[in-house]
């Protein structure tokens, strides 16, 4: 069965063996909001499996399809504590009103195409009946995976778009027990819908067409059509790897290639060497290869996503642009499922040392 523990970032993350992979997950939450003589209250910690339409119908019913919500996640049993597994969903929500929010929406699809290669007819839209909008994409997209760190994936995905100023992403989003509303059930605020909506409607036909959308239930819950995006599936294995590499790293000393500095808990302070080629270094041809496998190695052993290496890297490589504009994504695909330095000083390195700062060095016994 799962092992787990409580983690900060997304509530339970668990290490899982082949049982959990053929669990069933086929329960459902659900809630609605209503008034009481003590104002409004909230109704949930109720359950019921996904394909029985007739329970999930008689709950909708017994608040009018007003204000009623739904788990993102699905579970093995009857009980929102985890784990669960969820489409990656994305909640985007017009700070500034619903033109900001159908702006960054139009944007957040396009990065996905973009980054992930999924096209917006494999994804579904939803205005959420307020001010903003819900995008959920199906798993079949990433080839189906039955895993519960999943949650922990589109966590910091959201938190990547956030860092690329689509502000209006909610980041905080991602528990197991999160609901959000059920698709044709009414906003309690507005009295519009939470609808399914085309990303032609979305694009070409502008807020009020959306608005105008919203006024009544529409025929289909869903406007997608799921398909395996080899590109998709690629991201998203790496991303799992990378999580159970941060995970099992946590609390440890971040350099397994330097055996002398095993069990100091350096976290993730940069040593001088790194922080001048970060920061001034013209890497020339002949060295820049060394230099850059050393860095990847570094960044992996701090944690860092092979994004960000990549992004990193490609500021360092401004200074002198390499020729082959493909080949830094190549060396982190590559070398990022190997932590650590291979020791103090690194060859690599070298020419970036400055042995009378470097915690490293100080610590090094070799050089008393």
């Amino acid at each position: 069965m799962v092992s787990a523990k409580h983690t900060p970032d997304c509530g339970w993350v668990d290490t899982m063996d082949k049982s959990d992979r053929e669990m069933k997950y086929n329960w459902i939450e659900v809630g609605a909001k209503f008034h009481s003589p003590e104002g409004v209250r909230m109704c949930r910690h109720r359950y019921a499996t996904v394909d029985d339409a007739a329970t999930i119908a008689a709950w909708r019913a017994r608040f009018d399809n007003r204000d009623v919500f739904t788990s993102v996640c699905l579970f093995p049993e009857a009980d929102n504590r985890g784990p669960g597994i969820c489409p990656l969903y994305l909640d985007i929500d017009g700070k500034e009103g619903r033109e900001q929010a159908r702006d960054q929406a139009l944007k957040v699809i396009e990065l996905l195409a973009d980054r992930l290669g999924l096209h917006p007819e494999t994804m579904d839209i939803f205005f959420s009946g307020h001010k903003g909008f819900h995008i959920e994409v199906p798993l079949e997209n990433f080839g189906e995976p039955k895993d519960s760190r999943l949650i922990y994936v589109w966590h910091q995905l959201a938190k990547r778009l956030v860092k690329e100023g689509l502000n209006c992403v909610d980041s905080c989003i991602y528990q197991y027990n999160r609901l959000w509303r059920m698709v044709n059930s009414q906003h309690g605020m507005s009295d519009l819908f939470k609808v399914a909506i085309e990303h032609g409607e979305l694009q070409d036909g502008g807020m009020s067409r959306v608005l105008e959308l919203a006024q009544f239930p529409r025929e289909f819950e869903s406007f997608a059509k799921p398909r395996e995006c080899p590109k998709a599936i690629g991201w998203c294995d790496e991303a799992l790897a990378w999580h159970e590499q941060r995970r099992r790293r946590k609390n440890q000393t971040t350099y397994q290639g330097s055996p002398q500095f095993r069990g100091r808990g350096w976290g993730w302070r940069r040593p001088p060497c790194v922080r001048y080629v970060e920061q001034q270094a013209v890497l020339e041809d002949g060295t820049r290869h060394a230099v850059y496998q050393a860095l990847v190695r570094f960044y992996a052993s701090i944690g860092m996503h092979p994004e960000e290496m990549i992004e990193q890297l490609g500021i360092i490589d401004a200074r002198n642009p390499i020729r082959d504009p493909d080949y830094i994504e190549r060396l982190v695909r590559q070398d990022w499922k190997y932590p650590g330095i291979t020791g103090c000083p690194n060859e690599a390195l070298a020419p970036y040392c400055q042995a009378g700062g470097c915690f490293l060095m100080r610590s090094d016994k070799r050089h008393e």
